[in-house]
């Protein structure tokens, strides 16, 4: 018969308790590690950003929350995995301590899933292509086709570059005569290729105590009737500084989108996603998003190059309507070389309903 023996006490007299073991340290560190995701999400829940301040503390905390809601979809992913774990081992406490976080994180990103009927529109619709082609891609051969191919009426560049200006406006010259171009060695050159004449010719509407940025307005013509175009590069916030950048450039698009008087298509590179203030800043003024009446699904557009690609993209291109233009049709492109896809969509005039 086997010789038992008390566990020796504890320092302060009562029985010593057993070591945790591998499987109670693992779910311990799991558990802390769900508990980490409530603050960061509910901050992103419940915070108001208000794009006017600039002090540093408001700043931060907003850029924070920019970031929470710009990856949200992938911290849902992991959540899921973990979910996925605890079910299979049967552990309900652990599985309703990531429900609530899981549901915050994952809950805004169904709904780019919902079924959508786009709005009616007229039959002298315009097809856009809006492309970021990145200044240090050479890939223009491939872009070129693509572009070929997707036939739009009109294609709106960003990130255009001197090589990238050779390259197009040989090859599409001829399909495309009505072209404008600013050709820069950094991130905010642009080139507008068109079928249909420009009324106004681009006019550039950068102010001066914000540079770094591509704003560009013109007018052309649809179905002989005139219709602004804004081609638009905002600042990613990739710092405080850049981050109170892309805050004054945003204010400066809208109030000038507020004062338009013509049917509107903004279209560009805007940096952030539909979950972000900024995109609701815009939203207020009556411009609605084209994935919002047409898209389906997330449609990501960055990151399409580099090891980024491998895992779920976000949103950052964007077309936006207004003042009696709606989107029918929505995809997203390839962009060959490029850290972004095209977006490409189908535009027309709201069909006025008996």
């Amino acid at each position: 018969m086997p010789h038992l023996t008390d566990s020796p006490p504890s320092p302060d007299g009562g029985p010593q308790a057993d070591p945790p073991t591998p499987r109670r340290r693992r779910r311990a560190i799991l558990c802390l590690a769900v508990v980490a995701t409530y603050p960061p999400l509910l901050l992103g829940l419940a915070w108001q950003t208000d794009l006017a301040r600039t002090d540093t503390l408001h700043v931060a905390c907003s850029l924070a929350v920019f970031m929470v809601r710009t990856f949200s979809f992938h911290l849902a992913l992991i959540l899921v995995g973990v979910l996925a774990w605890v079910g299979w081992r049967r552990d309900l406490r652990l599985a309703l301590l990531v429900l609530p976080p899981l549901v915050i994180a994952l809950g805004p990103e169904l709904n780019d899933w919902r079924p959508r009927r786009a709005p009616p529109a007229t039959d002298s619709s315009v097809r856009v292509m809006h492309q970021n082609l990145l200044r240090s891609n050479h890939r223009t051969a491939a872009v070129t086709r693509e572009i070929e191919e997707v036939d739009a009426d009109l294609v709106v560049l960003l990130e255009y570059t001197d090589h990238w200006d050779r390259a197009l406006a040989a090859a599409l010259g001829e399909a495309y005569p009505h072209v404008a171009t600013q050709t820069r060695p950094d991130s905010f050159g642009w080139g507008i290729y068109s079928r249909m004449p420009f009324v106004e010719p681009p006019t550039d509407l950068v102010p001066a105590d914000v540079p770094n940025e591509t704003l560009v307005r013109a007018v052309i013509s649809l179905a002989g009737r005139p219709v602004a175009l804004y081609a638009v590069h905002l600042n990613p916030p990739k710092d405080l500084g850049r981050a109170v950048s892309q805050r004054r450039q945003l204010l400066h698009l809208r109030d000038l989108l507020s004062r338009e008087t013509l049917p509107l298509i903004v279209c560009g590179d805007f940096n952030f996603t539909g979950r972000h203030r900024m995109n609701q800043a815009l939203i207020e003024i009556g411009l609605r998003d084209a994935h919002q009446q047409a898209g389906w699904g997330r449609q990501s557009t960055w990151p399409a190059l580099g090891p980024g690609r491998l895992l779920p993209g976000v949103r950052i291109d964007h077309i936006y309507l207004g003042n009696g233009l709606a989107c029918t049709e929505l995809r997203t492109g390839t962009g060959p070389g490029s850290d972004h896809r095209p977006v490409i969509a189908e535009i027309g005039s709201v069909a006025k309903t008996p």
